[in-house]
């Protein structure tokens, strides 16, 4: 299968990538580069600069390919709360270029990269597709209306299926930026022997799914499912005891300190995973201890 993968260069679609060339699939990244690096590509992927807010570049790209993973947006949630706009840009208009030059192409299936974070603060738990949204961050609510356009081409001829990520963490994920996830930024810290800095109490749960696990949902999907899947453990952890985990893993004698609670940030995270086993046969397979380790030990080759 040809498939064309947006922000292809990033973290969670270079793993992508390097996961599905090592499946026989021919893989082309498309990726304006902005957080993505070229380097994070394996072996076999060819890569397309280039912006998903440009009509004319994501038709060129989509041209001859059979499916695509659109995984290209702003997604640091601090971010669109600065500039909901750019959020609406990247995220939204962004989405409608990817469907309808899939449309145009006659693609097989798109399956598109939404959020938890569409389901708010204190949704019931475990939380189910079927939860009310209530997105808290101009992040969550494009994502929201993403998937609501990819409802729209869906029933106007382009199979397409969302699913919803929880809180991907793996190699090559970036924690130098600011916006930098839990995981990255606190076993940056914890091997530099600097302070972790954990938001609010530290009691919020997160739902944290290996990237690797992760590739394997979205090949799933490229053949099926439709609509909105969780794609998740079914097993949370409190961010503090996220941190203890890694001060362990890491050997590190760093401090744990606590910062203001930040403006956007869900208090409860935790996926009800049994549509993702129904309809694409995807149970987690990595334990978070496991894909901790693993992902340490990436960090320490860096």
């Amino acid at each position: 299968m040809r498939i064309l993968i947006t922000g292809g260069a990033g973290f969670i679609g270079s793993n992508l990538a390097e996961h599905l060339l090592a499946k026989g699939h021919a893989v082309t990244a498309f990726d304006n580069l902005s957080s993505g690096k070229k380097e994070n590509l394996p072996p076999g992927a060819v890569l397309i600069k280039g912006d998903v807010r440009d009509t004319n570049a994501v038709a060129n790209a989509m041209a001859g390919q059979d499916a695509v993973v659109h995984l290209a947006a702003e997604v640091f949630v601090a971010k669109t709360i600065e500039d909901p706009a750019l959020a609406e840009q990247v995220n939204v208009l962004g989405t409608i270029n990817v469907l309808q030059a899939a449309r145009q192409a006659g693609v097989k299936k798109a399956v598109l990269a939404s959020s938890a974070a569409i389901y708010g603060d204190e949704p019931t738990v475990p939380t189910t597709e079927s939860e009310r949204p209530r997105p808290m961050s101009p992040y969550a609510i494009t994502k929201l209306a993403m998937e609501d356009y990819a409802v729209f081409y869906a029933s106007n001829g382009l199979p397409t299926c969302c699913l919803r990520f929880f809180n991907v963490y793996g190699p090559k994920q970036d924690p130098k930026s600011q916006y930098s996830a839990a995981i990255p930024a606190f076993i940056t810290r914890s091997l530099e022997g600097e302070p972790l800095t954990v938001y609010g109490d530290g009691l919020q749960t997160r739902d944290f799914i290996s990237v690797g696990d992760v590739c394997r949902a979205v090949e799933l999907a490229l053949t099926k499912g439709s609509g909105t899947c969780n794609v998740a453990t079914g097993k949370s952890v409190t961010v503090k005891a996220l941190a203890g985990m890694i001060v362990r893993l890491t050997g590190s004698k760093s401090a744990i300190v606590h910062a203001p609670a930040r403006a956007g940030d869900p208090r409860t995270s935790l996926a009800d995973v049994t549509k993702a086993k129904k309809q694409l046969g995807f149970v987690a397979a990595t334990s978070l201890e496991e894909g901790l380790k693993k992902t340490v030990a990436s960090y320490k080759k860096r």
